[in-house]
């Protein structure tokens, strides 16, 4: 195992590859990434709640010893790195260092269950289903989502842009939808990939991002530098899905 990483600003965002968990036997799959703030290493969790720290993010406690009742779905790291929050598919934190709860929040009932959640630069964060339906928090502004679009594949990841006004999602096929000032740098829609996608991250610049499949490879588009496509797949870019206008987002 090495290291790699992104960076913390509205999301995921990284500036360099820090190797990843390709050839690595996991016993549960990766479903997010998080970045530093430096750009210069990140996580990557599990489904069971486990931690995989590259580059310069630092290990501040996992849930791989503990049974959970759902899945960890995502996760947002604290402004000073010195902590991060797990959530689950319905909503739950699990906070490790510095970051501001003390302790596991009880699992509310949401309006659809949370597959994934990005941090934004205004403060916040968002969550998103399966079904694309996006969910702001504190200072996270709302700028459309997928509610009501029939799609092919589930959503199954989200960063934010670089100013907090827009975010992408991605699906399990890897088909990238942009939402406010998040631009469409390419994806994998139409492409065999062997093994799902789980996640997308961001660069700092807001100008590309990467995305990552269930066994660690990654696929980067825009100025995502430092990283190669995994051999899974190689990736092209496709056209930008049809805009989705924007909406208020269902009540929870």
């Amino acid at each position: 195992m090495a290291s790699w990483h992104e960076t913390w600003s509205n999301g995921a965002r990284w500036r360099g590859f820090y190797q990843d968990l390709r050839g690595v036997h996991l016993a549960d799959p990766i479903v997010a990434i998080f970045g530093s703030a430096t750009g210069h290493g990140y996580w990557l969790i599990s489904s069971a709640g486990g931690v995989f720290q590259f580059g310069d993010a630092h290990y501040y406690g996992s849930l791989g010893d503990v049974s959970l009742k759902y899945p960890i779905v995502g996760m947002t790291a604290t402004s000073s790195d010195k902590g991060y929050t797990l959530i689950d598919s319905r909503g739950a934190l699990f906070p490790f260092g510095d970051a501001v709860a003390a302790k596991p929040s009880a699992s509310p009932t949401p309006y659809s269950p949370t597959v994934a959640t990005a941090a934004s630069a205004t403060g916040g964060l968002w969550e998103v289903s399966a079904t694309g339906t996006v969910t702001p928090h504190g200072g996270a502004g709302f700028y459309g989502d997928l509610s009501g679009v029939h799609l092919a594949d589930p959503i199954v990841g989200m960063a934010g842009s670089a100013t907090g006004h827009g975010y992408w999602l991605v699906g399990s096929e890897g088909g990238v939808f942009s939402f406010g000032d998040a631009h469409f740098h390419g994806s994998l829609g139409g492409v065999h990939v062997n093994c799902p996608i789980v996640g997308i991250t961001a660069t700092p610049t807001g100008n590309g991002y990467t995305l990552i499949d269930s066994h660690g490879g990654l696929f980067p588009f825009g100025d995502a530098a430092g990283a190669r496509p995994s051999p899974s797949a190689s990736p092209k870019p496709t056209s930008p899905p049809t805009p989705i206008p924007t909406k208020s987002p269902a009540p929870r």
